[in-house]
């Protein structure tokens, strides 16, 4: 017993040669525990072989990954009491990724052992926190020599969704397929949607690994800067700078007061599939301070929108829309240039 799993070893060692001893070795385990910390864990069933010599043998079987498990909660607050004191010297920068070995190396001593092991989730592994919520499977298989190893296969997005401060991420499409020749550049294959406001907003990641290539696409038509600064703030680069300024001071309001109140009443932060119905934002109006107005608009289809405006000097501005999308007509010109 090992954690609540069960792991067994059987077979035969052969020690006539001490220097090169044959054995003929199994390994079955069911829920083993590979792996726990206060935030994961993640548990595995096996069925290994492994016979030959210590100089040349061959491993093969599954491991199944199961009951894979990781939550983790970002704090959006910064933490006052654990800033850096300015007299502190500063952290030392990572490691550049340049200097990671490009390739899959075994120990020298098994540069003459055969492999043909798969590893595979059987129960996708969930992912679970305040800004993610999803699964992940994998179907990798490690074959070739311990001089000459080989990874192919593949990892999957079964779902997922980010929710950041004010926008909503769902990946439609994850897909990381292994490169034999390269396997720390495998292949990558990322789609996502969100829908911020009125704008409804495509993702794609596609390329090596190691030199991605991203694009945004959105309807209405947007620059990638002012999508990147949409999904992240809520609000596009357009306005002058006192406006912008004014937004985001509001803004930034309105998220610690979420963040505290949740903390305070230790409300857990659920993320749901859909993107949020009730948009609100803080319009200024430059000098004239009387004319800032707050505007809130939810949509009651994603068709049908009702919109009502507050300004300070109370006068109040009520609308109800109907949203016609042209996406489809706009991406074929788009195509055809």
């Amino acid at each position: 017993m090992l954690a609540g799993g069960r792991v067994k070893l059987g077979g035969s060692i052969d020690a006539t040669q001490m220097d090169n001893p044959r054995f003929d070795l199994k390994v079955t385990a069911r829920e083993a525990l590979v792996f726990r910390n206060p935030t994961s864990s993640l548990r595995a069933n096996a069925d290994i072989a492994c016979v030959g010599s210590l100089k040349a043998a061959r491993a093969s079987g599954v491991v199944e990954a199961v009951r894979g498990r990781v939550f983790q909660e970002v704090n959006l607050l910064p933490n006052v009491m654990s800033v850096v004191k300015q007299s502190e010297p500063l952290p030392p920068p990572p490691p550049s990724t340049s200097k990671v070995s490009q390739k899959v190396e075994l120990p020298p001593m098994l540069k003459d052992w055969t492999f043909d092991l798969r590893v595979k989730t059987r129960d996708p592994v969930l992912l679970a926190g305040n800004l993610v919520n999803g699964a992940i499977s994998a179907d990798v298989k490690l074959g070739g020599t311990g001089a000459k190893p080989l990874l192919t296969g593949f990892a999957n997005v079964d779902r997922l969704i980010l929710k950041l401060p004010f926008s909503l991420m769902k990946i439609t499409k994850g897909v990381v397929t292994m490169n034999p020749q390269n396997p720390f550049a495998p292949k990558l294959d990322v789609r996502g949607e969100s829908r911020v406001g009125s704008n409804d907003i495509s993702l794609y990641v596609y390329g090596d690994a190691t030199n991605p290539k991203t694009r945004f696409t959105s309807t209405p038509p947007l620059s990638e800067a002012d999508i990147v600064t949409l999904l992240g703030t809520g609000m596009t680069l357009g306005g002058d700078n006192s406006q912008m300024a004014s937004e985001a001071m509001t803004r930034a309001a309105m998220l610690v007061v979420m963040e505290t109140y949740r903390k305070l009443f230790n409300k857990e932060k659920k993320i749901s599939d859909e993107p949020p119905k009730l948009h609100m934002s803080m319009n200024p109006s430059g000098g004239d301070r009387a004319n800032d107005s707050m505007q809130a608009m939810y949509e009651m289809t994603p068709k049908v929108r009702f919109t009502g405006r507050f300004t300070q000097s109370g006068r109040m501005k009520a609308l109800l829309g109907y949203v016609l999308r042209f996406g489809k007509a706009a991406r074929a010109v788009e195509e055809k240039q």
